[in-house]
């Protein structure tokens, strides 16, 4: 992930975070999440996302098929 613009890693970063999140929320009875920090979270995904988008084409597209294609364990 290193090759790729400190906004895309972010991106992806942030991704895998609130994606755990929401397994947390979806399967943990236990998970508590305030409302403030829920919005704080939305409000990091749509920069992130702005953030991503501003990154060259070229870079994005690497991205995606980085994801897409890469060996998983």
């Amino acid at each position: 992930m290193q090759d790729f613009p400190v906004a895309i890693q972010n991106f992806a970063s942030l991704f895998t975070n609130l994606q755990n999140e929401r397994v947390d929320a979806d399967y943990d009875p236990s998970a508590t999440f305030f409302k403030s920090a829920v919005e704080a979270r939305i409000k990091a995904a749509r920069l992130a996302v702005r953030q991503f988008e501003r990154e060259k084409i070229s870079d994005r597209r690497t991205f995606a098929v980085h994801v897409l294609f890469r060996e998983r364990p």
